[in-house]
């Protein structure tokens, strides 16, 4: 018994390790393909609406990240058909139907081990016993409530009655009817003379109030012509620069000098702006010609009549 699942798992793990080879030379034909054509694998991947962590792993003959078979085989055609490659080969050394998996030695009289049960049983126990602890605690305080004496709960509200009772003795003393009866000059000068004694705090309060407003305005003020000068100051330096490149949606970019030295290369975000620095001649290829604008001398370029499967090509001289 034991010499036919010994071959069995020989044979399967030569398979593997066959079907693991061919996927590598397949995905190293794909990336030679590539960079033959100066395509960057930012740009393919945007090209294909496709993450370009899958095209590296395709690139890598790593085909453990993806569902099935016929995904890779649909992707290398989508590669090879961009960058206009004949596909053939490189479907022959890919797989057709479900990769091979490993075997892993276990005999069908194996016994069942309930981790899952256990493990979902400890977990849920925490939660039940703070739940419990929790409806425990919330009938302890209201029996507490409910045997509270009357006499502590008045003592309790009695300090912020006497609080609110006490400016109003005192306003309406200074209203008595024995002032009103009292001379005019005499009553005005007593009333004047109570109200400022009554009311520092207040205006103080107001005035300690007022200053972090006029603070907060002043800062306000002076940052505004800041902000301002920043605008102009980016406004005029693309208006001087001589190649402006603007994304209206994520897009990849790559500027190249006369001598082939790489002058940006990178992902632009949903409206970021970049200034080539420098002179041309440049070569300049961008991934997404629908969600980029080029600016050359100041004017717009039109890059929907240059693109080709929405990627532009082009030089500023």
């Amino acid at each position: 018994m034991s010499d036919p699942v010994a071959q069995g798992a020989q044979t399967v793990d030569a398979d593997m390790e066959r079907v693991l080879a061919d996927a590598a030379a397949a995905g190293n034909m794909l990336r030679h393909g590539r960079e033959h054509a100066g395509v960057h694998v930012a740009a393919l991947a945007v090209a294909l609406k496709v993450p370009v962590h899958k095209l590296e792993a395709l690139e890598a003959g790593q085909l453990g990240g993806f569902p099935d078979a016929v995904f890779v085989r649909a992707l290398a055609s989508s590669v090879c058909r961009t960058l206009k490659i004949d596909p053939a080969p490189v479907l022959a050394l890919l797989p057709q139907n479900q990769v091979p998996r490993l075997s892993s030695h276990e005999g069908i009289n194996a016994s069942f081990k309930p981790g899952s049960t256990k493990l979902v049983s400890s977990s849920a126990a925490p939660g039940s016993r703070k739940a419990a602890f929790a409806v425990v605690l919330l009938l302890l305080a209201a029996v507490a409530l409910v045997f509270v004496p009357r006499d502590w709960l008045d003592r309790l509200s009695s300090p912020s009655s006497s609080a609110v009772s006490t400016p109003v003795h005192s306003d309406s003393a200074g209203l008595s009817p024995q002032q009103d009866s009292a001379s005019g000059p005499a009553v005005t000068g007593t009333t004047v003379s109570e109200s400022i004694a009554l009311r520092p705090e207040s205006t103080i309060t107001s005035a300690g109030a007022s200053v972090p407003v006029a603070a907060i305005a002043s800062a306000a003020m002076a940052s505004a012509p800041t902000e301002s000068s920043l605008t102009a100051a980016s406004a005029n330096e693309e208006a001087q620069a001589l190649l402006v490149i603007r994304a209206k949606g994520e897009s990849w970019v790559q500027v190249r000098s006369a001598g082939g030295a790489t002058v940006l290369q990178r992902v632009l975000g949903s409206g970021e702006s970049v200034s080539i620095p420098g002179a041309p001649p440049w070569s300049v290829v961008v991934g997404k010609a629908d969600a980029t604008e080029v600016l050359v001398r100041g004017k717009s370029m039109d890059l929907a009549a240059i693109a080709r499967e929405n990627v532009a090509r082009f030089e500023v001289k």
